[in-house]
């Protein structure tokens, strides 16, 4: 929410700014009522498409941010549509909502390991994807992450012996 707000605050600056310069500039006056209007169309918009980008998933080859493991939170599969998967980058940025075009060994291999992660009491699945413009769409591989080792159990405490007089 942070990047989008950022870049919202960003273009609207530059707008701004290129609007007080073409006014406050010795050009015609057609030009001045160009960029003023040209102003109050952009922030409407600007806002529309910050708050409209916060709700929608969005596509994994356009999501050049994850380019790591992460830990997969939760899955919807529509079969023959797509994938929605919610991640969790563990490089401690806020988790992201994906959506993956339908692939039926990506699905199976995401079902596969969310089952096994559940049966075996596992902490959770694990997506890895490299992001690349030069190597086209390759699909995530996933796989369940075993519990960590827990240790051993410790002797009990020994009792003080019973003396019997």
């Amino acid at each position: 929410m942070t990047t989008v707000f950022s870049i919202f605050i960003f273009l609207l600056c530059l707008i701004a700014h290129y609007t007080s310069i073409v006014i406050w500039s010795r050009k015609e006056t057609v030009l001045r009522i160009y960029a003023f209007m040209l102003f109050f169309a952009a922030v409407p918009s600007l806002v529309f498409g910050a708050t409209e980008s916060l709700g929608w998933h969005k596509d994994i080859r356009w999501a050049w941010r994850i380019n790591e493991d992460s830990l997969v939170i939760g899955h919807k599969i529509l079969y023959g549509e797509s994938i929605y998967i919610y991640v969790d980058p563990l490089d401690g940025t806020e988790p992201r909502s994906l959506v993956l075009p339908w692939d039926a060994m990506v699905a199976q291999g995401l079902s596969d390991a969310m089952a096994r992660a559940h049966r075996n009491g596992e902490k959770g699945v694990i997506m890895r994807w490299q992001f690349g413009l030069d190597t086209g769409y390759v699909p995530p591989m996933f796989w369940s992450v075993p519990p960590a080792d827990t240790p051993p159990p410790k002797d009990p405490v020994p009792s003080a012996p019973i003396m019997e007089w």
